[in-house]
């Protein structure tokens, strides 16, 4: 479930920024660059604003912004912390760490990810051991 909610997020922001930032050819026309109507669904989903062209900030449930990239490929979403920890969404909305389990995927740690500068000396710690 929460590899669904990954992707899910993952492809909206993706789709967000592209429509935001998208350079249009000489063949596109108007009516392929209309963006289509955006479901209410989407109105309650945590919203991001765009910085850089490969980082976002996200804002999680506590008021917080984690700055992240997404990078996607055909098979998956991947999010990540700007320094390049893996980080999975929870439940309740907030970016935890990851660790690969024994099959290779990412599982989450528990820990809600931080930016760099603002992570404690014990979060530091952990993040240091995974391999």
């Amino acid at each position: 479930m929460r590899y669904i909610q990954l992707f899910v997020l993952a492809s909206i922001l993706t789709f967000i920024y592209g429509c935001t930032i998208r350079n249009y050819t000489v063949n596109d026309t108007p009516e392929k660059r209309m963006v289509p109507p955006v479901p209410d669904m989407y109105d309650q989903m945590p919203m991001t604003e765009t910085s850089r062209a490969d980082q976002l900030n996200y804002r999680l449930p506590d008021g917080y912004i984690l700055k992240i990239r997404v990078k996607n490929n055909a098979r998956e979403s991947i999010a990540e912390t700007v320094d390049g920890f893996s980080i999975v969404l929870n439940p309740e909305g907030f970016y935890e760490y990851t660790i690969q389990d024994d099959q290779g995927l990412p599982q989450p740690t528990g820990i809600i990810a931080r930016n760099p500068e603002d992570r404690t000396s014990e979060d530091w710690r952990i993040l240091n051991s995974i391999p």
